[in-house]
C-alpha cells in the first residue's frame, strides 16, 4: 500500500464493488484468528482489510510464468465480456500493455474476458463468470440470448432422417444452437434456415447429450461413431474438447523420417484434424480473436510446414496465427509465445521478405 495509486484504488473500494460482501466476511474471519491476526496491523480495520482484499482480487495477475505476482490499479477500471474487444499482456520489464482486438470507437468501454470461459455453454460459462466476479454476468453475449454456439446440433429439417444408418458427417451445414441456455422450446431455431425444432427434436438433442455427459467416448474411432449415428455436430463443446484432448499426443507418434509412408499418413492426419479443430473454433469465436486459437493455427502451422509440397499453407496459416497472436498475447518484443511464431513462420520460408 506504498504506491499513492494504489492507495487510492483501495480507498475508492467499497460496498458498490463486485464481492464486497464476501471480501468483508473474510476479512472478519481472519481479524478474527489470533495466529493470523498477529501479522496484520493492528489499526487495519475489517472494512479496510476487505478493501485490500477487493482490490487484490480486481487488479492482480501473475507474470513470468507464473513466478511473480504483480498488482496493476488500472485494471479496476476494466469491465468484463464473453465477448470482449480488448485484452492484456505483461512485459519483460513487468509493464502492463493493454491490447485492442480491433478499433475502439472514442469513448468505448475496454472489456476484457477475465474467466476464459471461451468454449463452454451459456450455462457453464456464466456460472464461471459469476464465481469470478461474484455476480451474475451482464455482457451483451449473456444479456442478449444469443445462440450458444458451443451446442451445435444437426438441423432435422435438413437431415430429415434422424437414424443410426444416417450419415452426417461433412455432407450437412445446417446448425441448430438454442438460444440462451435453451429453455425454452422457441430458443431452438436453425442458424440457417430458422426452423423451429419440435419437443420431439429437441428431446432427442438433449437426449444424446446427455449420454455424452456420463459416458463420452474416449477413442477418435468412438467420437467419429457418435457423430456419424447422431444428432450431435463435431463443433459442439463435449466433442471439440473429447477430441482435442484424444489428438494431443499425435504429434509425439510422428517419426522423425519424415519420408516414411507412416509418418506421411500421420502428418495428413493431423492436417485433417487440426484444420477440423480451427474451423470449429473459428465458428465459435464468431470473428473475435482468441489466444485458444494462436496454439491450434500454430499447431496446424507446423505440420502444413512438415508436408514440403504444402509451404505455402503453412505460411499462410503461420502468419495467421502470428497476427492473432500480437492482438492477443502481445507483440513479439514483450510475448515469447508470439516471438516463438515469428520464428517459425521466418523458417518456413527462409527469412525471405514474403514471410516477414
Amino acid at each position: 500500500d506504498s504506491s499513492p495509486s494504489l492507495r487510492q484504488t483501495v480507498d475508492a473500494a467499497g460496498p458498490a464493488d463486485k464481492g464486497w460482501s464476501q471480501s468483508l466476511k473474510a476479512a472478519k474471519s481472519i481479524l478474527d484468528r489470533p495466529e493470523l491476526r498477529a501479522a496484520i496491523p493492528g489499526a487495519l480495520s475489517p472494512e479496510r482489510f476487505a478493501a485490500a482484499l477487493v482490490t487484490v482480487r480486481q487488479c492482480s495477475c501473475v507474470a513470468q510464468n507464473d513466478q511473480v505476482w504483480c498488482l496493476y490499479p488500472s485494471m479496476r477500471d476494466w469491465a468484463h465480456s464473453c465477448a470482449p474487444n480488448s485484452s492484456y499482456c505483461i512485459g519483460p520489464d513487468l509493464a502492463l500493455h493493454l491490447l485492442h482486438l480491433r478499433d475502439l470507437a472514442p469513448g468505448e468501454p475496454i472489456l476484457i474476458d477475465l474467466c476464459a470461459g471461451f468454449y463452454e455453454p451459456t450455462s457453464e460459462r456464466q456460472a464461471l463468470v459469476e464465481s469470478c466476479l461474484f455476480e451474475a454476468c451482464s455482457c451483451q453475449q449473456c444479456a442478449s440470448s444469443k445462440p450458444d454456439l458451443c451446442r451445435a446440433f444437426l438441423c432435422p429439417m435438413e437431415a430429415r432422417h434422424w437414424s443410426n444408418t444416417f450419415n452426417p458427417l461433412a455432407e450437412f451445414k445446417h446448425i441448430v444452437c438454442p438460444r440462451g441456455t435453451g429453455n425454452q422450446d422457441s430458443d431452438w431455431i436453425c442458424l440457417t434456415c430458422n426452423y423451429k425444432l419440435s419437443r420431439g427434436d429437441i428431446a432427442r438433442c438433449l437426449l444424446v447429450e446427455h449420454q455424452l455427459e456420463d459416458d463420452l467416448p474416449t477413442t477418435e474411432e468412438g467420437v467419429d461413431a457418435v457423430l456419424r449415428n447422431g444428432v450431435i455436430r463435431r463443433e459442439h463443446y463435449l466433442v471439440f474438447n473429447q477430441m482435442l484432448l484424444i489428438s494431443k499426443p499425435l504429434a509425439e507418434q510422428i517419426p522423425e523420417d519424415l519420408s516414411s509412408a507412416q509418418a506421411i499418413a500421420l502428418i495428413e492426419h493431423a492436417v485433417s484434424l487440426w484444420r477440423g479443430f480451427v474451423e470449429c473454433c473459428d465458428f465459435v469465436a464468431s470473428g473475435i480473436p482468441r489466444c485458444e486459437v494462436v496454439w491450434l493455427l500454430e499447431t496446424l502451422g507446423t505440420f502444413y510446414s512438415l508436408r514440403h509440397c504444402t509451404s505455402r499453407l503453412a505460411v499462410e496459416t503461420l502468419a495467421r496465427a502470428l497476427h492473432m497472436s500480437r492482438l492477443c498475447l502481445g507483440p513479439e518484443a514483450i510475448c515469447t509465445d508470439t516471438a516463438k511464431i515469428y520464428h517459425k513462420l521466418q523458417q518456413v520460408r527462409g527469412g525471405t521478405k514474403e514471410a516477414q
